[in-house]
């Protein structure tokens, strides 16, 4: 093990055919029902709230597929370990 300490999960490009954004986002839901539901986007630009409600589905409807595609949080430990190892391997030669 190399130490990792994430509980991020891997999405393996060959198993996963989502499309994926380059932004950064979530979908943010309030324990407060006077707080509508949103999705927060980050990006280069600045930042975006969207609160219609399609926009709300489309992106929760994304993160869905990615939960699903990706591996779980130990499959990702043991994908990132190999990754490692392999470029190590790679500049020893």
């Amino acid at each position: 093990m190399h130490g990792h300490t994430s509980r991020s999960r891997c999405c393996p490009t060959r198993s996963a055919r989502i499309r994926v954004y380059t932004e950064r986002s979530r979908v943010m839901d309030f324990p407060d029902a006077a707080d509508p539901e949103l999705v927060y986007i980050e990006n280069m630009a600045g930042a975006l709230y969207l609160e219609k409600e399609a926009d709300i589905r489309r992106y929760a409807e994304m993160f869905d597929q990615l939960r699903s595609a990706a591996l779980n949080v130990a499959d990702s430990r043991k994908f990132l370990d190999r990754l490692i190892d392999s470029e190590g391997e790679g500049r020893r030669k």
